[in-house]
């Protein structure tokens, strides 16, 4: 309806961009077809909506890093304020003014992400690679950047690389999906399938085998599903 009445209106004012905001505001879901209300506003409403947008964005942003920031921090306005500035940029193509938006957050593993994916997009492979390896050491136990790493790796032909990380994830939570990506990677890596394969059932043998020690030595938990007998323990390997 009101896309509807707006291209039948015609070019608003530049008030009406202000009018836009607060209804984008008020409706933090998204629920209104931005892009098509957009089309319809007119330059001058665009423009203000723009700059009002980026003033209250800054606003926002300026006081929310001056409050004790908890792990649980939730800022939904601000939230909304930031997808709708950064949706902006990205229509405009101000790709550089998108990477500034993330890189106000260096201190969560998300906006990293965002920065190598959104240099991806844009071709800057490179830039793209050097972000996913200061990610990493920045977090480096987080899977999302590791997936990051492990891309850019393996376009870039870093077999080896790409090898040795596998294996520490495959280490560190032994898993089906992370046994067949390790398994690939060693074999992109020019490793022999059938010594590969027994190398990483090894590393199942000894966390089979730690396990099994610390079950005797602390008693079965009662509460766990845990192998019966005092056999050898192979529930990672089946």
């Amino acid at each position: 309806m009101l896309f509807r009445s707006l291209q039948a209106a015609g070019p608003q004012p530049a008030a009406f961009g202000e009018t836009w905001l607060a209804l984008q505001q008020a409706d933090p879901i998204g629920a209104f077809p931005e892009a098509e209300v957009e089309a319809a506003l007119g330059e001058a409403a665009l423009a203000r909506y723009r700059t009002v947008l980026e003033r209250q964005w800054r606003e926002a942003k300026a006081a929310d890093s001056a409050r004790s920031r908890r792990r649980d921090h939730f800022n939904l306005p601000l939230a909304v304020l930031e997808r709708l500035h950064l949706r902006q940029l990205e229509v405009q193509g101000d790709v550089d003014g998108m990477l500034a938006v993330h890189r106000q957050d260096l201190a969560e593993p998300y906006a990293w992400h965002c920065i190598t994916t959104l240099l991806e997009a844009h071709g800057r492979e490179r830039e793209a690679f050097a972000n996913a390896e200061r990610a990493c050491k920045t977090f480096p136990d987080d899977t999302r950047l590791q997936d990051d790493l492990l891309r850019c790796y393996e376009r870039d032909g870093w077999v080896e690389e790409a090898l040795a990380l596998h294996r520490r994830r495959f280490e560190k939570q032994p898993g089906l999906e992370r046994y067949h990506a390790a398994l690939k990677a060693g074999v992109a890596a020019g490793r022999e399938a059938g010594a590969w394969r027994d190398e990483l059932l090894g590393v199942l043998v000894k966390a089979e085998a730690a396990a099994l020690a610390a079950r005797r030595r602390y008693g079965r938990q009662p509460w766990l599903r845990e192998p019966e007998g005092d056999g050898p323990d192979v529930s990672l390997r089946v």
